[in-house]
């Protein structure tokens, strides 16, 4: 089922007081929010103080990613379950700092999707285009192909469970985000394309999203919420992004 949803990406930023002061006073100053869904998604090594900090809030708490594994030999990787076992509700999965850094591909990410769903965990997939396949007018078939490469191999229910992300590669972190008509124009095709499901689908967008242009893109039909990065590290900044989205 759509919903009003905002996710803050914190990346690999700040350190244990920081996040947590961080974490506290979007808490406090988000009390009135309640129409719709706020996430953190706080560094691996501060999802347990996180998750104390939003014990008595209507916020949820996500992991950054996960492994494409249950267990085994995998230095250094974070399992679905452990991640769940901390409090986590929600997983980023796919975004495009993983793809292009770490060299996931959409194999590891279906993979990474059916740990998620199989721990009760709600995925958020990422997908965009970089400048060069938008120039050239692929941008919706890339971004179909991303969904297809994950929804073609689990069910219809499972679908409806993951929230889409679109992220552009080249607005992400650039301080240059899509205009309002782009964004629409992308997730308007999103839903056409995933046909049956396609109205109960939650999609948001990110990339350079701030105060001064989100509600442009939060009134947009299609656009259900934002993936946060640069401003979620700032608590103004981010609580008067929910406030926008609550109220369009």
């Amino acid at each position: 089922m759509r919903r009003k949803f905002l996710a803050g990406n914190l990346k690999m930023n700040g350190c244990l007081s920081s996040i947590c002061e961080l974490v506290d006073a979007i808490t406090t100053r988000s009390k009135n929010f309640h129409d719709c869904d706020v996430v953190i998604l706080p560094p691996y090594l501060y999802l347990n103080e996180v998750s104390l900090l939003l014990e008595k809030s209507h916020l949820s708490l996500g992991s950054q990613n996960i492994c494409q594994f249950n267990n085994g030999p995998y230095t250094g990787e974070i399992s679905a379950q452990m991640i769940s076992e901390l409090g986590c509700d929600y997983v980023l999965i796919g975004h495009s700092e993983r793809r292009n850094f770490f060299l996931e591909t959409n194999n590891h990410i279906l993979e990474k999707v059916k740990r998620a769903l199989e721990n009760n965990l709600t995925p958020i997939l990422c997908v965009g285009e970089t400048m060069e396949e938008r120039a050239a007018g692929q941008t919706e078939n890339i971004i179909m192909d991303q969904i297809s490469s994950t929804h073609d191999y689990i069910g219809i229910s499972q679908q409806e469970k993951i929230i889409i992300a679109y992220e552009p590669i080249w607005a992400i972190g650039t301080g240059k985000a899509a205009s309002e008509n782009d964004v629409q124009d992308v997730l308007s095709s999103i839903r056409r394309n995933l046909e049956t499901i396609g109205d109960s689908v939650t999609l948001i967008y990110g990339g350079s999203v701030n105060p001064e242009n989100a509600q442009a893109i939060f009134e947009q039909a299609d656009v259900d919420g934002g993936l946060i990065g640069g401003a979620s590290l700032d608590e103004k900044k981010f609580v008067e992004l929910a406030r926008l989205l609550q109220e369009v």
